[in-house]
């Protein structure tokens, strides 16, 4: 039973800063069917193939370093939850395990193992282009997957990924594309066959007017489960908010598969690519009893030109990444430095400006706190001021607890 009427929520502290656009745009998560196909390959023109920036680094020893690379990991430091903590977010990481199953290329000892579902979400600082190798194994059993790993511009980017099935995002906010094996329902054995599944401002609806992921598709032999491979995927964004000379291309070990021209991901140049996916995503009505739902990672970078798959080998035969870390937990890297502050309260005197409540005992480290009812509490001409890139506000919450 509750305390009646008091059902109340203390709120800590509040605060204002100006640091970045004010907006949200929503991530695609796993969606249903009507989906859209958007476009077939374009002409390959100057797109690379085979050896490419790994080739500089053998074994990709010291690729960390390129300044064309954003962000590495390898799997080889760490436990599960410290590369979690590196990365920024984690689902499900007890679905996780770090095996010496690696494919013919590593330079290392271990990979990434998921099971059934999970992933990890990390940043880098924004780019208006960016390469996202990685190798990956299918279980020999497995079933089809629901969604696979992103690249992903964010407008306003946060530590978790956010909802936004069937929604179209909006041109300055954000877009993003899904490197996914399909099925085409059920034509091609499971996993499928490699393709975009993509989201943003001028995509196309279903025959319902519904905004699911747009399929971006190639010729292409079905994906050998059991097997590992060599996976990059690449997006470019527009040059100016009103050309239509974004691109997006993928590989399959070395090899060019897709290729698409014409894109206008975006209307603002502010919008930069920031953001990347690891994701292993079967929804559980999909899931079939006679099938394993397992999956291997292993050698991601991510950089601003083309790697390649790995090349040759360390000069110690084995060698262990500097792994890289989130840009949001690097400040100024992805977002600009807190601004100034203009509007704080802290309780300690009253309540403030805050229309109702009651201040309390209970806050953080032995301060005060307001505690307020269910409707809510406001406050209105506590501040004013000129916003330039956004507004912030931080505050800090306790629900009350049943007696």
């Amino acid at each position: 039973m509750r305390r009646e009427p008091s059902r109340r929520t203390a709120l800590v502290a509040c605060g204002v800063a100006v640091l970045g656009l004010l907006g949200v745009w929503l991530l695609p998560h796993p969606s249903a069917n009507g989906q859209e196909r958007a476009a077939g390959p374009q002409g390959q023109g100057s797109v690379p193939e085979g050896a490419g920036l790994a080739a500089k680094y053998p074994g990709d020893e010291g690729i960390e370093r390129d300044p064309q690379v954003v962000f590495v990991e390898d799997f080889e430091t760490g436990s599960v939850q410290e590369i979690a903590a590196r990365w920024g977010d984690v689902l499900h990481p007890a679905n996780m395990d770090l095996p010496e199953d690696i494919h013919a290329s590593s330079p290392g000892r271990r990979s990434l193992h998921i099971s059934k579902n999970g992933h990890l979400y990390t940043h880098t600082k924004g780019v208006d282009r960016l390469h996202a190798r990685f190798y990956v194994k299918f279980h020999p059993r497995t079933g089809y997957v629901g969604h696979f790993v992103n690249l992903i511009a964010d407008r306003v980017p946060t530590p978790w990924p956010r909802g936004g099935a069937g929604k179209k995002p909006a041109g300055d906010q954000g877009f993003s594309t899904g490197i996914e094996p399909w099925g085409k329902g059920g034509e091609v054995p499971p996993p499928g066959v490699w393709h975009f599944y993509t989201y943003w401002h001028e995509m196309k609806p279903d025959g319902w007017r519904h905004f699911w992921g747009n399929h971006f598709d190639a010729p292409q032999d079905p994906v050998q489960p059991g097997r590992w491979y060599c996976v990059e995927a690449m997006v470019k964004c527009n040059s100016t908010p009103e050309a239509t000379d974004g691109e997006q291309a993928f590989w399959v070990d070395g090899k060019l598969i897709g290729y698409f021209k014409g894109i206008r991901w975006r209307t603002s140049d502010k919008l930069k690519i920031n953001t990347f996916w690891l994701s292993y995503y079967v929804p559980e009505q999909a899931a079939k009893p006679d099938r394993v739902y397992e999956v291997w990672f292993d050698d991601v970078v991510l950089a601003t030109e083309y790697v390649g798959p790995v090349q040759g080998k360390p000069k110690g035969g084995k060698r262990v990444a500097t792994p890289s870390k989130s840009a949001l937990l690097t400040p100024g890297l992805l977002l600009p430095p807190p601004g100034k502050v203009v509007f704080s309260e802290s309780f300690e005197g009253g309540r403030g400006k805050f229309d109702v409540g009651e201040v309390v005992e209970g806050g953080v480290n032995g301060s005060r706190a307001l505690a307020f009812p269910p409707q809510g509490v406001a406050v209105w001409k506590a501040f004013s001021t000129t916003v330039q890139d956004s507004t912030t506000i931080r505050f800090k919450l306790k629900g009350d607890r049943p007696t």
